[in-house]
């Protein structure tokens, strides 16, 4: 089965980074902006959707490194469904296993720091 996703956008909010067992994770958000035709008073119409990102291994590190809140992301990946009961109620959500993080627009957290350029490519060492 094919299962393989490639996604734009900017980070919400800063990443978070953690360590699950021997390998470091990083979660973050990204907003993906749509651009679905104009109203009628010629302004485009858009539909923002919100994703979860998932990024494992020496990836991680550097997305928590060099990632921050507005900054902008080209993701592929794969989609991953989590499933969970609680007080009686199912629920579920959608993550997006990232496979390959593009940094793009801006250097980073600090502008004077020695890290990732525009269009640098982190693959997942998953």
């Amino acid at each position: 089965m094919l299962n393989c996703i490639c996604i734009q956008g900017r980070l919400t909010a800063d990443p978070e980074l953690k360590q699950v067992g021997d390998k470091n994770v990083c979660e973050f958000a990204i907003a993906n902006n749509q651009v679905i035709g104009k109203a009628s008073n010629g302004e485009k119409r858009e539909i923002v959707g919100f994703f979860d990102i998932r990024v494992w291994g020496a990836q991680a590190d550097a997305c928590g490194q060099y990632l921050n809140k507005g900054r902008m992301v080209n993701i592929t990946g794969e989609l991953s469904q989590q499933r969970w009961e609680k007080e009686g109620k199912n629920h579920s959500r959608v993550v997006i296993i990232a496979r390959n993080v593009i940094f793009l627009g801006g250097k980073g957290k600090k502008d004077d720091e020695d890290g990732p350029d525009e269009g640098d490519r982190f693959e997942a060492g998953v």
